[in-house]
């Protein structure tokens, strides 16, 4: 919910309210713009807003009825790994995980920034498979190589699944969220080559490329 604030009686003469300069060096698009005299955020942080004898207050919907949603999402996995040394110099681990993502969003449906029509529901369940395989050789005790290949989802943002719908008619104008959007997949591959010095620690080096659909 969000409120605008009108003070009842005026908030008096500026020069009368301590004002604060913001020209020069304390106006962050730099000095060669003068942007003059304003209150203080110190002053305007301790309005008494509440106070109804010196503010009237009142509702803005179209600041929050669009951006309002409900959203539940229940996410479940299983993991499996299996690790194996395939010499004294060479071991391998291989896995793959399971997650399946279930979500429940409403939003609201708007018309013209103020009116709420009503509420849309939609829900949605998908699983990924996420296989993963590591490998580590020794050439000696020193240098070391290793290599992966793994796989990833990213989730889309919360706001960005909100099946809300906001109409602007004299504008021609159609605001709406996408439930149905997809989570990102990343496949990912990784090489590095470590060498290991008793004098200066430890040089490394390595290569990846990732793939996202």
């Amino acid at each position: 919910i969000f409120y605008s604030y009108e003070s009842i009686d005026g908030m008096g003469n500026l020069s009368t309210q301590n004002p604060v300069n913001w020209s020069s060096n304390r106006f962050n698009a730099g000095k060669k713009y003068q942007a003059g005299y304003f209150y203080s955020n110190h002053q305007l942080g301790n309005l008494d807003l509440n106070n109804t004898n010196l503010f009237e207050s009142n509702l803005e919907p179209s600041e929050y009825l669009a951006s309002n949603y409900k959203a539940k999402e229940y996410i479940s996995a299983g993991y499996i790994r299996w690790d194996q040394d395939l010499s004294s110099k060479t071991s391998l681990i291989v896995g793959v995980r399971i997650e399946n993502t279930s979500i429940d969003y409403t939003g609201n449906y708007v018309q013209d920034e103020e009116d709420l029509i009503g509420e849309i529901k939609h829900k949605n369940d998908y699983t990924n498979v996420l296989p993963s395989l590591s490998l580590k050789h020794k050439f000696t005790n020193d240098f070391i190589l290793r290599a992966a290949f793994t796989t990833s989802i990213a989730r889309p943002n919360y706001y960005s699944l909100a099946p809300f719908i906001s109409v602007l008619k004299e504008d021609t104008e159609l605001f709406a969220g996408n439930p149905n959007l997809k989570a990102t997949y990343a496949i990912n591959y990784d090489l590095m080559v470590e060498n290991y010095f008793e004098n200066i620690g430890i040089v490394s080096g390595g290569f990846f490329y990732k793939k996202l659909n």
